[in-house]
């Protein structure tokens, strides 16, 4: 993606000769300069949680269950963990000097945090479950499965970006909204013609 968001050429250029694509991809540096230089923060965000952990720990699930129960105010919940993100922001700021704390975190820093090493592997399985969950959706005659399915394809983006509470309640109110109201009216208008 940075190949496409750091080009020097215009769009009818590209189109023109499509080679200019090659030559700002090897101008960039290929792949693995994006993933170790600056500005893919995600690799820096990972360590970060890597360093975090050291010093505190694993929350064992703890950062999850925050994500998965984001409903629930802090008025009624006084312990309830800071997105990932933001707490990750708060140990850059107290141990490094940061200067904010809205930090995107990865699928892969979320695992990492909650569970280690078994986090990432139990994190990468089941972003591929829901994967193919949404791709039988999308393959589905339901126009209501298939619309979440394209949402949650472009929705990826966010999800694998983070952090994990942000993409997971972002993701909650389309669902809601795009398949279960309609849904239930479907089936209410069903039942009554019956």
């Amino acid at each position: 993606m940075s190949t496409f968001t750091h080009i020097d050429a215009s769009f009818s250029e590209i189109i023109d000769n499509p080679y200019l694509i090659v030559e700002s991809y090897i101008r960039f540096g290929g792949i693995s300069t994006a993933y170790s230089s600056l500005h893919y923060d995600s690799y820096a965000n990972i360590m970060a949680t890597v360093d975090y952990v050291g010093k505190e720990g694993m929350s064992f699930g703890f950062q999850l269950i925050g994500a998965l129960l984001f409903f629930i105010p802090r008025s009624l919940w006084a312990s309830k963990p800071l997105s990932t993100g933001e707490l990750i922001g708060n140990h850059l700021i107290d141990d490094f000097g940061f200067t904010y704390n809205n930090l995107s975190n990865s699928m892969v820093s979320e695992g990492y945090i909650n569970f280690g090493f078994l986090g990432v592997i139990f994190f990468a399985l089941l972003l591929s479950y829901f994967v193919v969950f949404f791709l039988k959706w999308l393959r589905s005659s339901n126009c209501l499965k298939e619309a979440i399915a394209f949402y949650f394809a472009i929705h990826l983006i966010f999800i694998l970006r983070g952090d994990l509470t942000n993409a997971y309640t972002y993701f909650i109110g389309p669902f809601i909204a795009m398949y279960l109201i309609p849904d239930f009216f479907r089936r209410l208008f069903i039942k009554k013609r019956k």
